[in-house]
């Protein structure tokens, strides 16, 4: 969980660098998923994590899901069990963070922005233990400001 949670935080801070009104979080029943333009670009769910990369800059060996992405030109998803996540996801950071590049060029979709789930982030602060903040979108102040 922790390897998850870093490389949640990591991709946060890159969108956040230049695209931190085209991302959000989405709590499910069953799994998180980080959307950033219209795609869902980190999922984790209990089968493994759904990571949205470039094809091109992905490391030798990536296997990829069969599904190609019209709003994502040459990014495919590849899953990760969990299983693996520790020595899997540095090597893929390249690879996700160039993806995301891509699919933040498109327009964020309302319904994904109104189903940004805030208490991610407040979750996400409290474990690391240091403010993370969310998109410039969200008006909900963070719970865990006090807390830190």
């Amino acid at each position: 969980m922790q390897s998850y949670l870093n490389f949640l935080h990591e991709s946060i801070k890159f969108l956040s660098s230049g695209d931190n009104d085209r991302w959000g979080i989405t709590l499910y029943g069953d799994g998180i998923r980080l959307n950033v333009g219209r795609l869902g670009a980190l999922t984790l769910h209990q089968d493994g994590l759904h990571v949205l990369v470039e094809s091109k800059v992905a490391p030798y060996g990536t296997t990829f899901r069969n599904r190609t992405y019209e709003t994502a030109s040459g990014c495919r998803k590849t899953n990760v069990p969990l299983s693996q996540l520790l020595t899997v996801l540095p090597t893929l950071s390249e690879a996700h963070f160039s993806a995301m590049s891509i699919a933040a060029k498109r327009k964020f979709l309302p319904g994904i922005r109104e189903a940004h789930s805030p208490g991610v982030i407040d979750y996400l602060s409290v474990f690391l233990k240091k403010q993370v903040f969310g998109p410039s979108y969200q008006t909900k102040a963070s719970l865990t400001k006090a807390m830190l």
